[in-house]
């Protein structure tokens, strides 16, 4: 007598609950691409990734990085088990093996794709930060500003920024350029190490939903040291928001000066802005606005480094000018951070790039890793520069 085995049909209907998730996401991506809103963003978004993100956030390591190693670990096993199914098939079967070990695998990339869009790949379609926070007409005009008005702007703007950088370097006190510019302690106590610095980052972000009421009302948890920092820094990433987790994860291999607004970076994707150019920006504003000295001279550096790359572009004189106008301290900060910067230059930061920018042209980024300097335009834009 032949006995049913009710375990293919169960893998098929559970592939098919998986498909349809997706088809689900890939619906409500097609119509916010076409109809902006942050409803998803302040609503089920919010309450979906507070709960992926609780557990994750009682530990003070990040879980992102276990999550990896186990799925590409769990990837691998099923792999070489699939193929050592197959090739002990007859030969007749050999077809249906594969298919039947390939149902699974479509399943869990399937649902996996389906979280993805729910936990951030829907939220890239949300109205602009500017337009949220009331300046959208304003960013508008920052972006159509002909040739020459923009360098004039570009100019008053890089000096605005210069002498709010060298201020609040003067304003961190005694401290040791070595110390500024040397890596954080990723378990260490003291004040400026990591868990402190992380500590102060998840405050200022949180902060600024009293300026712009809801939009930062997620529950965030501190960004995560990672252990294979190195690593990261050999393909070109300071940090990394990994959604599945809800945890914004930092390099630590990077000077102190850059840790707080990388943090505030990866913190403004937590809160569900997933544009470069806007999570730049949201990191500046949060580490301006902080009474940590360190932070304010962190986000204005970010802030002043890209309006100076793109005043470059525009008018290398007054770039050249000035440039050799900062603070013999901050010179020496940023010229500290180019050499560790040029230290990981290499292929594999090649095809980190190239990756990066692959993955956010997919996710309706056109201008790809270059949407980090859009950031430019926020800055144009600022009310509190523009009065400055």
């Amino acid at each position: 007598m032949h006995l049913h085995h009710p375990r293919p049909r169960r893998a098929t209907v559970a592939a098919g609950a998986c498909l349809a998730m997706a088809a689900a996401a890939l619906a409500g991506s097609s119509w916010l691409a076409a109809h902006p809103s942050d409803a998803w963003a302040c609503g089920p978004y919010v309450a979906l990734s507070d709960a992926v993100g609780f557990l994750p956030g009682l530990v003070p390591f990040s879980v992102a990085e276990w999550v990896l190693v186990l799925a590409a670990t769990a990837a691998v096993v099923y792999f070489a088990r699939s193929v050592a199914a197959v090739v002990r098939a007859s030969r007749g079967r050999r077809l249906a093996a594969a298919g039947r070990r390939a149902v699974p695998a479509v399943a869990v990339v399937a649902a996996a794709w389906a979280l993805f869009m729910a936990l951030q790949g829907l939220n890239y379609s949300r109205p602009t930060f500017a337009e949220l926070a009331g300046y959208g007409p304003v960013l508008q005009e920052a972006r159509a500003l002909p040739a020459e008005e923009r360098a004039r702007r570009l100019t008053a703007l890089c000096e605005e920024l210069g002498r709010r950088v060298d201020e609040s370097r003067v304003a961190l006190g005694p401290v040791s350029d070595g110390w500024l510019r040397n890596r954080p302690s990723a378990t260490g106590g003291a004040a400026g190490d990591f868990p402190a610095m992380a500590r102060a980052a998840t405050s200022q972000v949180r902060a600024l939903n009293d300026r712009y009421p809801g939009l930062f009302a997620v529950d965030f948890s501190d960004p995560k040291p990672v252990l294979a920092s190195r690593a990261m820094s050999l393909v070109g990433i300071t940090g990394v928001y990994f959604p599945y987790t809800a945890e914004a994860n930092v390099s630590c291999d990077w000077p102190r000066l850059s840790i707080p607004a990388t943090m505030g970076h990866e913190l403004a994707h937590r809160a569900g802005f997933m544009r470069e150019d806007e999570a730049n920006y949201i990191g500046y504003l949060a580490c301006a606005a902080s009474d940590d000295p360190l932070a304010r001279y962190s986000g204005l550096t970010m802030a002043y480094d890209e309006a100076m790359a793109a005043l470059h572009r525009a008018d290398p004189e007054a770039w050249a000018r000035i440039h050799g106008e900062r603070d013999l301290a901050v010179a020496g900060d940023r010229a500290a951070r180019a050499d560790m910067a040029a230290a990981y230059r290499g292929p594999l930061q090649d095809l980190g790039d190239a990756v990066n920018d692959g993955y956010l042209k997919a996710n309706g980024q056109e201008a790809g890793t270059a949407s980090y300097g859009l950031m430019v335009d926020l800055l144009l834009a600022d009310p509190a520069l523009q009065s400055a």
